[in-house]
């Protein structure tokens, strides 16, 4: 996986020791944090609404149009969840398009063990 190129903002699932507790969504940012060992992926809910829309924005510049109320810190969960669903899509367009482990695959989602096995290339 190491030879492989993951997009500059890519999103990932890391399930927490304890078992009652959900799957975490986080966020790796290295656009504008940059590429370094300390950024390791900031939880989507830590995040204000108006930069996770404009991640969205980011991702898929054609669908623009995108409402969401700044300010609702309730509405934060939804808005986290549209997030992941469109970094899972940008993942599964360009497995349509290529073989997933190809060189030329551009990761934008990682599963657990996935992103386990990236973490452990990237030490």
């Amino acid at each position: 996986m190491s030879s492989q190129q993951n997009n500059p903002l890519f999103g990932f699932i890391l399930y927490t020791k304890n078992t009652t507790l959900p799957p975490i969504f986080k966020i790796t940012d290295y656009l504008t944090r940059g590429k370094k060992k300390s950024v390791k992926g900031v939880s989507c809910n830590s995040k204000q609404v108006n930069e996770l829309v404009s991640y969205m924005k980011l991702l898929d510049p054609a669908k623009a149009i995108i409402n969401y109320p700044i300010s609702a810190k309730e509405k934060k969960h939804p808005v986290c969840g549209d997030l992941e669903l469109l970094m899972r899509m940008k993942n599964s367009m360009g497995l349509r398009q290529q073989q997933y482990y190809s060189p030329g695959y551009v990761h934008y989602f990682f599963g657990p063990e996935e992103y386990y096995i990236w973490s452990m290339d990237n030490v």
